[in-house]
């Protein structure tokens, strides 16, 4: 009798519901980690939360920290263990959702492991019973103990209409969803995706592996309709050094990450000569598979150590060429630094 294949699509299910357990949610890397080890090609992972998604949720500018380092915990997690295991293309998706969200979206797929976090109250009870309809096994998880703590107040503006953010976004992994999950999370009407055009790259290293434009834009929206339906998409094809960022007036905000953090400052002085309304820029730290924040301000050290979309092609080529697929690459691009597009849209593999 032939063994058993290893499940292929995993769901987690957790909960958070009080703002203390916002400080610190390595708590729930163990739930992370298991439904990592029993999934192939799929992790999603629902965390159901009041104060995330909904009528109540927490305002996204003043927690904006906050709530970027569970992505930063949960997402380092998954692709550490993935990494471990050698399988370096399991999507893993991270939703925020409330707990009156309607669990049938989710239906579409045969789940082939569910892992939910046990309930320690009657209210996260009634939660799970409402929102896991399929088999699942539970996991014991230690939140911090509860504490009242009255709600941040930002200095800026809570939500912002539209958001703009830019990238490559090649074989989309970690870093980019959470680059994306931050910008849909504070936009409130549109998401504005500079998407690096097929022309720009063509000497970028293993340029053969490389996803196209169509695939690219597919996946980014795909998953941003995912993370927060409802929301406008405007994926667009970048044919100039700004992006729409130079010409739109109707943008608010503009999300980089730290070692692109000097290209806010030329968007700004790009919208400034044109008389256009600046920018509120928001920072997205840097992770790596071995840390949920990468402390350095040198951008080198930052594009060396997080996860990359160059180091997923170079993958890809080695198993190639370990016959582990009918495809080599024997004629690999030499590497080439990171290149900065004036205005801050990056070429290559900027938010990776």
């Amino acid at each position: 009798m032939p063994p058993t294949p290893p499940p292929q699509r995993a769901l987690v299910v957790l909960l958070l519901s009080n703002i203390s357990e916002l400080d610190d949610p390595s708590y729930l890397q163990p739930a992370v980690s298991r439904g990592a080890q029993n999934a192939g090609s799929l992790l999603r992972i629902r965390v159901l939360s009041p104060l995330l998604s909904g009528k109540d949720a927490i305002p996204p500018a003043a927690y904006w920290s906050e709530v970027q380092n569970i992505l930063n915990v949960l997402y380092a997690q998954a692709t550490a263990v993935s990494q471990a295991s050698d399988n370096v293309l399991m999507d893993v998706e991270v939703l925020f959702e409330d707990v009156t969200s309607d669990p049938q979206r989710h239906s579409s797929i045969s789940w082939d492991y569910v892992l939910v976090q046990e309930p320690s109250t009657e209210e996260e009870a009634r939660t799970i019973t409402q929102q896991v309809p399929w088999t699942y096994d539970t996991i014991k998880l230690s939140p911090p103990p509860s504490a009242s703590a009255a709600l941040k107040q930002a200095e800026k503006p809570s939500n912002y209409p539209v958001v703009a953010l830019g990238g490559t976004f090649d074989h989309l992994h970690a870093g980019h969803r959470i680059l994306l999950s931050m910008s849909a999370w504070i936009a409130t009407r549109k998401v504005i995706v500079g998407m690096t055009d097929d022309a720009l790259l063509q000497r970028k290293t293993n340029r053969e592996v490389m996803e196209p434009l169509p695939v690219r834009v597919d996946r980014v929206k795909s998953f941003l309709e995912l993370f927060k339906p409802g929301l406008e998409f405007d994926l667009v094809p970048i044919v100039d050094v700004c992006g729409p960022t130079g010409w739109d007036p109707d943008i608010q905000a503009l999300v980089v990450s730290k070692e692109t953090l000097n290209g806010a400052s030329t968007i700004a002085k790009t919208r400034q000569e044109k008389s256009l309304p600046p920018l509120e820029p928001f920072v997205i730290e840097v992770i790596s598979p071995a840390a949920s924040i990468v402390a350095s301000d040198d951008p080198s050290l930052l594009r060396e150590t997080k996860m990359s979309s160059t180091f997923i092609r170079q993958w890809i080529v080695d198993k190639r060429q370990r016959g582990e697929s009918s495809i080599t690459n024997d004629e690999a691009n030499p590497e080439e630094p990171e290149k900065q597009l004036p205005g801050g849209w990056i070429e290559g593999d900027s938010t990776q």
